[in-house]
């Protein structure tokens, strides 16, 4: 990545003037003038070829964020109507992704950037979350005011409890999204109600994958309120993680075929789930997408209240 180019670094950490280099100002110009229809830049980076620790005392070597550096130059440089971003590590890529110290700084204050982030429609979000990373992370979310898709996956720490927390608390100006995708982290379900709430006119997907800290309070509010979400229509549930271990939907095959028959099933591939209590016949993931939301959540939350009664 980079290679037989000659990159410099600024003291702070990002790239020296990426847009001086010919090559990046051609593309430049290239995506203002030719390349018209092209706004969407996906970041996710896999390891082509065994990885070999850095010494410590080399210089640094172009990387992923560095790409990203570039990006965000571009965005702002040309005030670029960016519709579709996505920023996360490949299924085998291990190295660190989102150094803050090879982003730009003052980003988030470059009004040419804020015009073209604001027009930004689909952000995919899979990092690990840091102290360092924390704001800039919040800012590229909430900057986006024209958000319609968002996904994000920041892991299984209490700073990513911290980050839904703030999140949802100040995230009444995305009253513009359409789905919400949130895999492979933490957060608790007053939270996810604050976030259901603020997107209620527009909501017509929820996912949630490998949630943890999550109780089923959520699901109550959101049959509770149904008729306050006149979009929704789909709603994808798998590994769902509370207080009390991982949430298995297996109750469902309890229900008249009428109503288990609108669900789409997921069961566990593993033998056994030792920290879980969860069985390879178990039910583990439940989703469902048509006019009836109303009877799958209403056959979900029965399914969750058995499921907890039987704990």
């Amino acid at each position: 990545l980079g290679e037989n180019l000659d990159w410099h670094w600024t003291a702070a950490g990002h790239l020296r003037c990426p847009l001086d280099m010919p090559l990046i100002r051609r593309l430049r110009d290239d995506l203002t003038q030719k390349m018209v229809n092209c706004r969407s830049f996906i970041l996710s980076p896999i390891l082509s070829e065994p990885q070999s620790k850095a010494d410590l005392h080399e210089s640094p070597t172009f990387n992923p964020d560095d790409v990203a550096c570039i990006l965000f130059d571009l965005i702002a440089d040309a005030s670029l109507p960016v519709k579709l971003f996505w920023y996360g590590k490949g299924m085998n890529y291990t190295s660190k992704v989102m150094d803050i110290a090879r982003l730009p700084k003052s980003l988030y204050s470059n009004a040419a950037f804020q015009t073209g982030w604001k027009s930004l429609e689909n952000l995919h979000l899979e990092q690990e979350l840091t102290p360092q990373n924390y704001t800039f992370l919040m800012d590229m979310i909430l900057s986006a005011t024209g958000l319609r898709k968002l996904h994000l996956g920041l892991g299984y720490t209490d700073l990513a409890v911290e980050f839904f927390s703030q999140l949802s608390a100040s995230i009444a100006a995305l009253n513009h999204l359409e789905r919400i995708s949130i895999w492979g982290t933490s957060m608790q379900a007053e939270d996810l109600i604050r976030l259901l709430c603020n997107s209620r006119t527009n909501l017509k997907k929820l996912s949630l994958r490998s949630v943890t800290s999550l109780t089923p309070q959520w699901l109550t509010y959101l049959c509770q309120h149904r008729d306050l979400f006149p979009c929704l229509t789909t709603i994808d549930l798998s590994m769902i993680h509370g207080p009390a271990g991982m949430l298995c939907f297996t109750p469902i095959q309890n229900l008249p075929p009428e109503q288990k028959n609108i669900f789409e099933l997921e069961r566990c591939i593993y033998e056994d789930l030792p920290d879980t209590g969860g069985k390879a016949s178990d039910i583990v993931g439940i989703s469902y997408s048509g006019s009836d939301i109303g009877t799958a959540l209403n056959a979900l939350l029965q399914v969750c209240s058995e499921a907890s009664g039987h704990r």
